[in-house]
């Protein structure tokens, strides 16, 4: 799954599914914490997974990250990051705190760090299957905070990961006049990417 070898169509139809998903889960997310949460997909490129911690400041950035297995007609995975800062600030949001209230990630926020992405992967995984009509279903999300790099590494040990790249959906949260942004790694291995964009180019 080269970039240069997604056509705009191909791009488009990924976002789109994005855009559907994240209106599901802003519903869903927004059930949840009784309060209303928008979600928005600002923009989706293809990154190399190896080179993700370059997006970040680092393999030694702390970070908030939820992995979550998927399987059946397509399988992979998707790896939902939240650096500390962030991650603090959308505990915040989802209470109903103050920005800058929360200053360590408890045991509690880290349960509604773990179930927001879990809403957020059965979203998207909900629109891409009625997208390209193949089926895909989640394991619940794990989730760690720890050094990126660490991570990564262990994402890559466990699962014998083979896929190069991944689908980078930005995710930005919004409540209010407060923002705050995640980044959301759809990874799917090499077979099912290209039953993916077949399928999107037969619509």
């Amino acid at each position: 799954m080269k970039k240069q070898k997604l056509t705009d169509l191909q791009m488009d139809a990924l976002r789109e599914i994005a855009n559907i998903g994240a209106c599901h889960a802003a519903t869903a997310l927004s059930q949840l914490v009784q309060k209303k949460i928008l979600i928005d997909v600002p923009q989706i490129t293809i990154v190399r997974f190896p080179d993700l911690t370059s997006i970040f400041d680092g393999p030694e950035t702390m970070v908030v990250g939820m992995y979550t297995p998927i399987f059946g007609e397509i399988s992979g995975s998707i790896l939902f990051l939240l650096p500390r800062e962030d991650a603090l600030r959308i505990v915040d949001m989802l209470w109903g705190r103050s920005s800058g209230n929360t200053k360590t990630l408890k045991e509690k926020d880290l349960e509604l760090l773990r179930q927001t992405a879990n809403i957020l992967v059965a979203s998207y995984l909900s629109a891409l299957t009625k997208f390209i009509g193949l089926t895909t279903l989640a394991s619940s999300s794990a989730i760690s905070f720890d050094m990126l790099g660490a991570i990564v590494d262990a994402i890559v040990i466990e699962t014998n990961l083979k896929a190069d790249e991944a689908v980078l959906v930005e995710t930005e949260l919004l409540e209010t006049s407060d923002r705050v942004k995640g980044l959301m790694f759809f990874i799917p291995d090499n077979e099912s990417i290209d039953k993916i964009l077949y399928k999107i180019k037969a619509e």
